[in-house]
This record gives structure tokens, C-alpha cells and sequence, in this order.
């Protein structure tokens, strides 16, 4: 299945065909108010479920990413979250986005690829 998945950094313009972008952050910037983030064009729905906990934002070191994936894989509705994500990515342009300037020390890099497994038949075990 082919996915129409991206990536993002909230804070950069829409690109074309990014589609529907996801906040995948657990807070807001700051300054900014709920029923304010789609119209300051940071992305169209706040996702703070798949965002990282408060305990992992605390200590974050190198081992932020593997532990992130833990956290997400052990519970069944971020599991249900991705799945149903990667249904929609199937369909309908999707971009995920958190503030991080390097994606791959980022935990978004850690769902676009969860979701890519989603969509190939499965997610792996935690």
C-alpha cells in the first residue's frame, strides 16, 4: 500500500501535497492559544496522544527515541491510533510535525516509521 505519509517542523509553511497536517506535539507554543493553532497556520489538529509523555519530555537523553517507541507500542490505543493512521495515509495526503529541527533525533521519524509498519501488514512487538 503505498502511504501518502510526510513530515514536517511546526513552524515551516505547508508544502504542496502534505495534505492534513498533524501537531504531533504534546504542548502548544507557547503563546498560543487551543482554538488558535490552524489559523496561525501551525498545523490543521493538534495529536498530543502521540506525542511523548510528560516523563520522557523530562529526561530526555539519548535513549529518548527507543524509549519513545516503548511507550507507544505498549499501549493499544496508540497502537489503534497508528493503524487507523496508516488506513488514512492510504487514502489522503497525511503529515506529522513536531518542533525538532532534525528529524532524526526526532520522535516523529520514530511514528512516520511506525506507520509505514502499520501499513505493511503489522506492527512489531514492543
Amino acid at each position: 500500500m503505498a502511504l501518502k505519509l510526510r513530515t514536517f517542523r511546526i513552524g515551516e509553511p505547508p508544502k504542496r501535497g502534505e495534505g492534513i497536517r498533524l501537531g504531533v506535539v504534546r504542548y502548544l507554543p507557547r503563546g498560543v492559544k487551543k482554538e488558535d493553532y490552524r489559523r496561525q497556520g501551525l498545523f490543521d489538529l493538534w495529536f498530543p496522544a502521540l506525542a511523548p509523555s510528560q516523563a520522557l519530555l523530562k529526561k530526555r537523553d539519548a535513549t529518548l527515541l527507543r524509549r519513545f517507541r516503548s511507550e507507544i507500542l505498549s499501549s493499544s490505543e496508540s497502537r489503534q491510533t497508528l493503524l487507523f493512521l496508516a488506513e488514512v495515509a492510504s487514502k489522503t495526503p497525511l503529515a506529522i510535525g513536531c518542533y525538532c529541527s532534525d528529524e532524526s533525533k526526532c520522535h516523529r521519524s520514530v511514528l512516520a516509521a511506525l506507520i509505514r509498519a502499520a501499513a505493511e501488514g503489522g506492527l512489531p512487538a514492543k
